[in-house]
């Protein structure tokens, strides 16, 4: 049984008669998670850091941990923050409870960071940071912390937005943009462009005839109409209300939504 997986009548039973200590521990992807790269690392640091100040004399470090969960969700709102939340709430932890973590891990929020700080400062709790040596108790050393939580926040923001540039950049020169091609495209091998799929784009087509329909079917019909046709999705999976609004949608606001319109038009018209 893992750690994040313990009760708190377990995580009790192992800090009664010491004074609690609690390590954090955080990966972004599920693929770190699954490999251990990078979750070791951060546990080895933390009981490496407990040792050295003798946090652990009384009994065995707690470990929570999130795996693949982003930096930019509140500590609260995660599986291993929640748990770490309720224990430094409970009687036997106020006022005496350690947490050792680093700030990168904890917080990429300037605003979390602070909430954090302020309840765990008002409940007694000690912050230790491996990544941060100083005083949290110290206003210039809460300082310190908030400003690298922010320049977490400013470093995720800012590769946010060089990925949506990017996007946009390819999908304007018709290039590969993620890891699936679009509906209606496939990818070239060998390269990054992406090139026309008739069938789908056909498919594409009718769905956006349907939608311009002046007494439009309702989207159960639509999916109806079209398993009737022996038209499937791109993966080849019949047709639902929601996979009719969702490619629909799709169609209607793709920059190639013209050329959509005129495979389908071609097909009817038997070109």
């Amino acid at each position: 049984m893992t750690n994040t997986a313990k009760t708190r009548d377990q995580i009790r039973a192992e800090l009664k008669g010491r004074d609690p200590v609690y390590g954090y521990v955080r990966v972004s992807t599920r693929g770190q998670a699954e490999s251990g790269l990078g979750l070791d690392a951060q546990r080895e640091e933390i009981l490496a850091y407990a040792s050295k100040y003798g946090l652990d004399a009384d009994g065995p470090v707690v470990l929570l941990e999130d795996q693949g969960v982003s930096g930019s969700v509140p500590l609260a709102d995660r599986e291993g923050g929640r748990r770490l939340a309720l224990y430094l709430a409970a009687p036997w932890a106020r006022h005496r409870a350690h947490v050792i973590l680093r700030v990168d891990r904890a917080w990429r929020s300037m605003y979390d960071c602070m909430d954090c700080l302020r309840a765990w400062e008002k409940a007694g709790v000690t912050l230790h940071l491996v990544d941060l040596p100083v005083n949290v108790g110290d206003l210039m050393g809460r300082k310190m912390v908030i400003d690298k939580a922010f320049f977490g926040e400013l470093e995720r923001g800012l590769g946010v937005s060089r990925t949506q540039a990017a996007s946009a950049a390819a999908k304007r020169n018709g290039e590969r943009w993620s890891g699936s091609p679009p509906w209606g495209f496939r990818f070239v091998r060998g390269s990054r462009k992406l090139a026309p799929v008739p069938i789908e784009q056909r498919t594409l087509g009718r769905l956006l005839a349907l939608d311009a329909l002046t007494d439009p079917l309702s989207l159960r019909e639509r999916a109806e109409l079209l398993n009737r046709e022996g038209v499937t999705t791109k993966k080849g999976q019949t047709w639902s209300k929601s996979r009719v609004s969702k490619v629909t949608r799709y169609a209607r606001n793709s920059p190639h939504r013209e050329a959509f319109v005129k495979a389908y038009k071609a097909y009817e018209g038997g070109e």
